[in-house]
């Protein structure tokens, strides 16, 4: 187990298959192997491991508590809570069993989120504006028996171009259902100073065992509606479909479509796709690097705002995760992103592109997160350099 501690689940998980091929009835090795395959983000494989070790030993505790756990993960939460409560007074004192107990009870409590980003831009001005704000919260209710909660969510966005300011204020109550790996949201918003510009908004993703899992959304109003689009009375609906595909936390790659029509008579269409490989792991440390493409087409270019006829952008990026202090349920972590690409645009000459991310990360508790970082990026819109300078702040937690 140890190199998995280290963020080498990849070394640890062969270990532990060594280990099982010279005592295949070892119930210890094959709890270990259930743990980390689910570690590695794959929850069917360790059933499948856990049901081995149910046959050698049923009752044994760390047997229960991988089957509890399992249950978890794979959105099974009426068997979770079957096992890991009889487990809990059995075992009060066992750190592993009160911690999944513990995310059990998490479930009856309100939730929170909240972030706010700011930024400042120069040169054309033309996608983000010459200073610009969006700030997202959302307050959830606790999850009832049946996997629903209900939700609160207000997104306030704006920004200040040379022709004036623009922008979004609008509140959403919406209802969430989660169970068995799959998710359904649904919600109505509206501006927050009246009825005006009502919408709904719906959404359904699905795992297809543990590699894979689609997703789809459709919005009546959408807020991807550019901000000058806005200014100007247009509208739009969107809707998006995507495709991820995960082997485990060493590789993973994601396939999408969006699609945005707007009231003027454009339909803005884009594809995208991004594969993402860990290049290096250690226990203070890790590295991802990745590569994707975006192209976006717009049926009638031009406008009062930022809407060329087709885009194109090839991308490199590195991520990079420094876990700089831990101790238990608390830590520190700092994060450093950078993504290189080369853009075309209709019209104009390829240009390059960067994108600068340095971000702290505090786990504050067991249930409370915060962050807060700074970014700096360079684009080409319309044959006009546009450098920008943004923070972020955020946080989230359980009630």
């Amino acid at each position: 187990m140890d190199p998995a501690y280290r963020n080498r689940e990849d070394l640890g998980e062969k270990r532990i298959s060594e280990a099982r091929a010279s005592a295949p009835a070892n119930v210890d090795f094959l709890n270990m192997d259930a743990i980390m395959a689910r570690w590695r983000g794959l929850p069917e494989r360790a059933s499948h491991i856990t049901q081995l070790s149910r046959t050698y030993a049923p009752l044994k505790k760390e047997t229960l508590l991988n089957m509890a756990n399992n249950a978890e993960a794979l959105g099974e939460y009426d068997d979770w809570k079957d096992l890991i409560e009889p487990l809990h007074q059995r075992f009060p004192k066992d750190n592993f069993i009160t911690d999944s107990w513990l995310r059990l009870k998490d479930r009856s409590r309100p939730s929170m989120f909240s972030q706010i980003s700011l930024g400042s831009s120069d040169g054309s001005n033309i996608v983000n504006g010459g200073r610009d704000i969006k700030w997202e919260s959302r307050i959830n209710s606790p999850w009832c028996h049946r996997g629903w909660r209900l939700y609160l969510r207000h997104l306030y966005q704006w920004a200040d171009f040379e022709e004036g300011s623009s922008s979004y204020n609008r509140i959403y109550l919406g209802a969430q259902w989660r169970r068995k790996r799959s998710e359904f949201f649904v919600e109505v918003g509206g501006e927050r100073l009246g009825a005006r510009e009502a919408g709904v908004a719906a959404g359904w993703s699905q795992w297809l065992g543990d590699h894979w899992q689609y997703r789809i959304k459709a919005d009546s109003y959408s807020t991807d509606t550019p901000l000058r689009a806005h200014r100007t009375g247009i509208e739009g609906k969107a809707l998006s479909l995507e495709l991820d595909w995960r082997k485990d936390e060493s590789l993973s790659a994601s396939l999408g479509l969006d699609i945005l029509d707007l009231s003027d008579g454009n339909l803005r269409s884009a594809l995208g796709t991004n594969i993402t490989k860990r290049l290096f792991s250690s226990a203070h440390h890790i590295t991802e690097g990745g590569m994707g493409f975006f192209a976006s087409h717009g049926s009638r270019p031009g406008g009062p705002y930022f809407n060329p006829r087709n885009t194109q952008s090839l991308n490199l990026s590195l991520d990079h995760d420094w876990i700089t202090w831990r101790r238990y349920e608390r830590d520190f972590t700092q994060h450093f992103g950078a993504t290189l690409a080369m853009e075309w645009q209709s019209d104009y000459h390829g240009e390059p592109a960067l994108d600068l991310v340095y971000r702290h990360d505090w786990d504050l508790s067991r249930t409370w997160t915060i962050w807060y970082g700074l970014g700096w990026s360079t684009h080409v819109y319309d044959g006009v350099r546009e450098q920008r300078w943004s923070g972020l702040m955020g946080i989230k937690g359980v009630l």
